[in-house]
């Protein structure tokens, strides 16, 4: 069975999209051109732990490696951005750091069955990628400020910022709240709603398409001794 196929043979372990508690994912599409081979006897595996599905791929020691070809690199990378967003959106993790030491890698990245693990800069590779293609935004920018250097932490877009948007205004509607000023700590507090805990960058953004659709008025709050801006606010109309 090539690599290829292996990936087809984890679509019937399917990550739905509309469904934020889906135990795993759905690969994208194989490439005739992919080379690795994993053995056919391969099985996805649900973690005993959170009860995630991991595919059979995540499985075969050289996913953990950056392959050479530029066209299987290619697949490989699209198979880790799908996995590694499905996997985030089950636990709602929004933040990818490769300057984790291993004993605090998360699951996803290191497969202790198989004592595989992606390596630091195989990780910022697949994070730089998954930025180009507005999957994840970088967390902090490089010192050197070159935008050609990669990641070493990101946000994830598990949903993007036009999805946080569209919920949080559905929200809104649904309860009665518009023409009503909210905190920001009101938005990511509230436990019943998709959008509890958001990132306050992802907030922002979410926010700012809002703005934009002229469905919300932020204003901004005090400065705090950390520089940080506290008590911000939006009004929804």
């Amino acid at each position: 069975m090539s690599f290829s196929s292996m990936s087809a043979a984890s679509s019937s372990q399917a990550y739905q999209p509309s469904s934020p508690s889906s135990s795993s994912f759905q690969p994208p599409a194989a490439s005739s051109s992919s080379s690795l081979q994993p053995p056919s006897s391969m099985t996805s595996f649900t973690s005993p732990s959170t009860g995630y599905i991991f595919p059979p791929i995540w499985s075969f020691p050289p996913f953990f490696t950056q392959q050479p070809n530029p066209q299987t690199l290619l697949h490989q990378t699209s198979l880790w951005t799908s996995l590694l967003l499905s996997w985030a959106r089950f636990h709602r993790v929004f933040n990818l750091n490769s300057e984790d030491p291993p004993d605090l890698m998360p699951e996803v990245c290191f497969n202790r069955r198989i004592n595989r693990k992606l390596g630091k800069e195989f990780l910022r590779y697949l994070m730089g990628e998954m930025v180009k293609a507005g999957q994840a935004a970088p967390t902090t920018l490089p010192p050197s400020r070159n935008v050609k250097e990669l990641p070493s932490s990101v946000t994830l877009y598990w949903l993007k910022p036009e999805e946080w948007a569209s919920s949080i205004y559905e929200w809104v509607s649904n309860t009665g709240q518009t023409n009503s000023i909210l905190t920001f700590y009101d938005l990511q507090s509230d436990t019943s709603t998709q959008f509890h805990d958001l990132p306050l960058p992802l907030l922002r953004l979410a926010l700012a398409v809002l703005v934009k659709q002229g469905k919300a008025q932020v204003f901004r709050g005090t400065t705090g001794e950390d520089g940080q801006e506290e008590g911000e606010g939006v009004k929804f109309v």
